[in-house]
């Protein structure tokens, strides 16, 4: 598949400075925020920190919560609510209204009261999305979750168990540590690889026009607009990508949860607006700072940058915004 892709995307023409326009090529802000370096060695080895640090501290989570998931389990069979595949529905959809609603409420209220200003991206007033189109936004992300959200999840749990996740979550064990990194690690490539593939194919003419423009109608994104999209994307940009690693390898429900909770914030986060660089919590990797500079140059622009910071550098999907970097990086120099 991967292969096919490659072959009908066609790759872009390389770009130099004078191709770089608008507000985000010369101010990400009010200086506080910084260009990622854009140089190979320097984006493989962020990427490599990424694979390290990001499944192993999802891996301790899980470690940490296994006991508390199958007390809730339990507590669910007890009061009669049923087995596995409802506690499977209800807590895949309730978690990712908790984590929509929470995550994304938190950047609405930044936006509303400048809360944490000197992390904002810069905007044009033209790039404030209405409030009309906010609340539009928001309920119709609702409604979906809400109606075909359990169903998905009642027949995706079929699909689940048949690749090998634990029937029985009672009886099954915690996976060792080094398992779950694996598992996490194998979860971040599918979804960076399908989702790489498939956003670039969207923005082909013939899908861009019939699918992906719906989701770039936010050209100064929030966090909501990360849900904002055509059916057919939501399912094979979005859900098929994120699903398909977990799905393979055959993880424990409690993985599932944990990897879904840090997706759905890693897509909220890169369309928020907001990056938070060098906060502890960045640099920690608890949060993903460069990801929404990375992003919101592609919803301002709308060209390259179409996922991955790894797979964009290597198939020349982020000339432009290296082109940036390096301008931003010689105004700089001349400034010194």
């Amino acid at each position: 598949i991967v292969v096919v892709v490659v072959v009908v995307v066609k790759m872009p023409k390389k770009a130099d400075s004078s191709d770089v326009s608008g507000p985000i090529a010369t101010n990400l802000g009010n200086g506080k925020l910084s260009y990622p370096a854009t140089d190979s060695w320097s984006v493989v080895k962020r990427t490599v920190i990424r694979y390290i640090r990001g499944p192993l501290l999802a891996a301790l989570l899980t470690t940490a919560l296994f006991p508390y998931s199958r007390q809730l389990r339990r507590w669910w069979g007890e009061v009669g609510f049923g087995g596995d595949r409802g506690f499977f529905v209800f807590v895949g959809v309730t978690l990712h209204e908790l984590v929509y609603l929470i995550v994304n409420w938190f950047f609405l209220l930044c936006d509303r009261h400048s809360w944490f200003a000197d992390y904002k991206i810069q905007r044009l007033p033209s790039q404030v999305p209405t409030n009309k189109f906010v609340l539009k936004t928001v309920m119709e992300g609702l409604a979906g979750h809400l109606t075909t959200g359990p169903i998905t999840y009642w027949y995706v749990y079929l699909l689940f168990v048949a690749f090998g996740m634990p029937k029985d979550m009672l009886s099954a064990p915690c996976p060792d540590l080094f398992t779950l990194w694996k598992q996490f690690a194998m979860a971040v490539a599918c979804n960076e690889v399908g989702f790489y593939f498939a956003h670039r194919t969207l923005h082909r003419p013939y899908w861009y026009g019939r699918i992906h423009k719906q989701h770039h109608e936010f050209t100064g994104t929030i966090g909501f607009a990360a849900e904002y999209a055509h059916p057919l994307e939501q399912v094979f940009a979005n859900h098929l990508p994120t699903a398909f690693g977990c799905l393979v390898m055959g993880v424990d429900p409690l993985t599932w949860f944990v990897w879904l909770a840090w997706r759905l914030e890693q897509t909220y986060e890169a369309h928020s607006g907001y990056s938070f660089q060098g906060t502890w919590l960045d640099r920690i990797g608890m949060l993903h700072a460069d990801d929404a500079i990375h992003h919101d140059f592609h919803h301002s622009k709308n060209m390259g940058n179409y996922g991955s910071e790894f797979l964009d550098h290597f198939f020349g999907t982020m000339d432009v915004f290296d082109a940036m970097y390096e301008a931003k990086k010689k105004e700089n120099n001349k400034k010194e």
